[in-house]
């Protein structure tokens, strides 16, 4: 599935795991939309968007330390 993602946001310019990450969240698969958002800033650490989602994710899953740190990048 990460694969796939990754493959899908090269063609299509990195909306697509951002549109899927979303549907992750709406469907309380916060553990799937984190993996695929720690995968996406490692490949596109400018990407603030994601940066914010993966801060989301991590407060969603009760990591706040971690939360701090990512949402201070």
């Amino acid at each position: 599935l990460l694969a796939l993602s990754l493959t899908l946001a090269a063609a299509s310019g990195g909306a697509a795991p951002l549109d899927d990450v979303r549907a992750l969240f709406d469907q309380r698969r916060v553990p799937e939309a984190r993996a695929i958002l720690e995968s996406l800033v490692k490949a596109e650490p400018r990407n603030a968007e994601a940066w914010a989602l993966l801060g989301t994710a991590q407060l969603r899953m009760n990591h706040r330390e971690a939360a701090v740190e990512t949402l201070a990048e």
